[in-house]
C-alpha cells in the first residue's frame, strides 16, 4: 500500500465551524501554495466541525472527549493529526511549513511510515536522530501512529504532569520509534526535510502569544473533570 496523496493541516481555535472560525489570511494563502504546488493531492485544512465528524465512532468521540480535556491548543493539535492521518493515511504538514517542492515525488517505495527528525533550534542545532511531529507520512492503520494515538490519549485521560512534547507531541515518536524495525519505516534526515523539502517560517497568527514551551510552565495542562 502506498502513501495517499493527501496532506493533511488543521486551524481551529474554538469548537466551532469553519464559518464561525475562518482561517486567518496568512493561513488561507499557506493552503493555496500547497493547492498549487500538490496539484495532484487532495490539499485538506481541518476545522473542529470537519475532524468532530470524521470521528464521530466510540474511539473517535474519547479522542474527541481527551482533546477538550487539553488547555492548550498544541496539545489537542498533537492528538488530532495523530487521529486524522492515523485512519486516513497521507502527509501530516504543519501551517508553519513553506513547501519547497512537490516532496511527495520523493518518498521512498515501499515504506508505510515516514518520520522527521527535527528542524534545527537552539538546544538541537544539529537535531540528528531527535524526531519530530510537525510533518510525517503514512498509509491508513498504520501501526505506529495507532500506538502513537494510543500513548498520547492515555497521557491525557490520565492526567500525567511533565511537558507537551513528551507527553502528546514528537517525544512519543522518539519513545516509540525503538520498538519498531528500521524496514517498516523511514526516517527522513533533518537536512532533507528542512533545507530542501521544507522552510520552517514564522507566522503572525501568535505573534505576541507566548509559545506553548512557555505556557506549560505556568498553566495548567488540563481543565478540570
Amino acid at each position: 500500500m502506498m502513501i495517499p496523496r493527501k496532506i493533511h493541516m488543521i486551524w481551529t481555535t474554538r469548537e466551532t465551524g469553519r464559518d464561525d472560525d475562518p482561517l486567518p489570511g496568512e493561513v488561507a494563502e499557506r493552503v493555496e501554495v500547497y493547492r498549487r504546488m500538490f496539484p495532484a493531492c487532495e490539499v485538506k485544512c481541518w476545522s473542529w466541525a470537519d475532524v468532530q465528524e470524521a470521528l464521530d465512532d466510540a474511539e473517535g468521540r474519547r479522542i474527541m472527549a481527551a482533546a477538550r480535556a487539553c488547555t492548550l491548543a498544541a496539545m489537542r493539535v498533537d492528538l488530532l493529526r495523530l487521529a486524522i492521518v492515523g485512519r486516513q493515511g497521507g502527509t501530516w504538514s504543519d501551517v508553519k511549513n513553506l513547501p519547497l517542492m512537490d516532496f511527495t515525488t520523493e518518498y521512498p517505495a515501499g515504506k508505510p511510515l515516514l518520520l522527521p527528525e527535527h528542524f534545527p533550534i537552539e538546544s538541537h542545532p544539529i537535531p540528528a536522530g531527535r524526531l519530530c511531529n510537525g510533518f510525517f507520512a503514512a498509509v491508513p492503520g498504520n501501526d505506529f501512529l495507532q500506538a502513537a494515538t494510543l500513548a498520547a490519549l492515555d497521557n491525557i485521560e490520565a492526567r500525567r504532569p511533565g511537558g507537551v512534547f513528551d507527553l502528546t507531541g514528537g517525544g512519543l515518536f522518539n519513545r516509540l520509534v525503538r520498538r519498531w524495525s528500521g524496514s517498516e519505516l523511514f526516517t527522513v534526515p533533518w537536512e532533507t526535510l528542512w533545507q530542501r523539502w521544507i522552510r520552517r517560517t514564522p507566522m503572525q497568527y501568535n505573534a505576541g502569544a507566548l509559545h506553548w514551551s512557555k505556557r506549560q510552565q505556568t498553566e495548567p495542562l488540563y481543565r478540570s473533570a
